[in-house]
């Protein structure tokens, strides 16, 4: 996955039984990772906007996470849940701009999930991005049936979604 991102990681350790450091880099800014044709969306970095709260749901923990990290870097409040009840659970009491759902999770698909968000007060307004393996024309017509703002194919282009984030993101000079 950080390759793909065209991102490096690196391993330490001192000896048997010292422990271990692990270091992972993932490119950020105007920079294109190896591979990247995907022209001027790589090159958000959101410096000059306000920071989102943003929900992820994926069942894969290790690939939110690792989003999350990615998202926190540039400045957005990241919460991960690796399940629809536990989404579900968390915006009972705790309000977020973005929804970024999974399509497959296991207890409830994304589909269902977002007309369920949907109907939570707190998150009624927000974004809700799909995140899906799948990416065919009638995959991304049955998310935005489903109530979904937009549809993104795994594995997520960081850039891509960088700039899906700045279109939502008012510019700090607007905000009085």
């Amino acid at each position: 996955m950080v390759n793909l991102h065209g991102g490096t990681v690196e391993a330490h350790s001192d000896g048997p039984g010292r422990g271990s450091c692990f270091s992972v880099v993932l490119p950020l800014g105007t920079d294109s990772a190896p591979g990247d044709d995907a022209g001027g969306e790589q090159g958000s970095t959101l410096t000059a906007h306000s920071a989102l709260r943003i929900l992820i749901v994926d069942d894969n923990r290790d690939a939110a996470e690792a989003l999350g990290i990615v998202l926190s870097a540039v400045g957005h409040t990241v919460q991960v849940e690796d399940s629809s009840m536990a989404a579900l659970r968390r915006v009972q009491t705790e309000g977020f701009d973005v929804c970024l759902l999974d399509i497959g999770l296991p207890d409830m698909d994304g589909h269902q999930l977002v007309g369920r968000l949907r109907m939570a007060p707190l998150v009624a307004g927000a974004a809700m991005i799909a995140l899906s393996g799948y990416g065919q024309p009638q995959d991304m017509a049955a998310s935005k049936r489903a109530g979904f703002t937009r549809h993104l194919v795994k594995p997520v282009d960081v850039g891509k979604l960088l700039a899906v984030l700045d279109q939502l993101t008012p510019p700090a000079s607007a905000i009085d």
